[in-house]
């Protein structure tokens, strides 16, 4: 029985540990704060901001079948965006950004 007890607390401690994946859209904006290259800010259809690294991240164009090209620059304000990611410490690191509509000009 015992095992079965160590066995128990361990899978339980781990999955407490690990975090789990949100994915959550909205639009880039600019912040009032400066913000170190890789970050950006993205609010809600409902208004609330969200921190989020973006700088690991693989990001796509739901138009395009091949990565977006991070050498053209960051992504603009105004982009509309989907993303998945994890929280940290009360910011977000994204693994996929997903970009669904580049502002128009």
């Amino acid at each position: 029985m015992r095992p079965f007890a160590i066995a128990s607390f361990l899978l339980v401690s781990i999955s407490l540990y690990a975090a789990t994946p949100g994915t959550f859209r909205g639009k880039i904006v600019e912040s009032t704060e400066s913000t170190e290259k890789g970050w950006i800010f993205l609010q809600s259809r409902n208004g609330s901001i969200r921190k989020v690294n973006i700088g690991s991240a693989r990001i796509t164009s739901a138009n395009a079948p091949k990565p977006y090209k991070r050498e053209f620059g960051a992504l603009p304000q105004g982009t509309e965006v989907r993303v998945t990611a994890t929280q940290e410490n009360g910011n977000w690191k994204a693994s996929e950004v997903e970009i669904i509509l580049l502002p128009s000009k």
